[in-house]
């Protein structure tokens, strides 16, 4: 896998040093799992924004939504 080098604020080294340990990976591969995990969340939380966006807008049913999608819909 390619690599580039970049800077991070120290307290966030840190804060993986120890949670590596704790999990059994280097701090660098720690940082990659948040990483990781922040960008499936985030596509996550973007997708849903999108479905309730194409509800209100009338381009989706409210049957296509989840229930906390619903309640999001219903309150816009």
């Amino acid at each position: 896998m390619d690599t580039k080098t970049t800077r991070l604020p120290v307290d966030l080294i840190e804060a993986a040093e120890a949670e590596g340990r704790e999990e059994h990976r280097s701090t660098a591969k720690q940082l990659e799992h948040w990483a990781r995990f922040g960008m499936l969340f985030d596509r996550q939380t973007s997708s849903s924004r999108r479905r309730i966006q194409r509800t209100i807008s009338g381009e989706a049913s409210f049957g296509e939504l989840g229930d906390d999608e619903r309640v999001v819909a219903n309150a816009a």
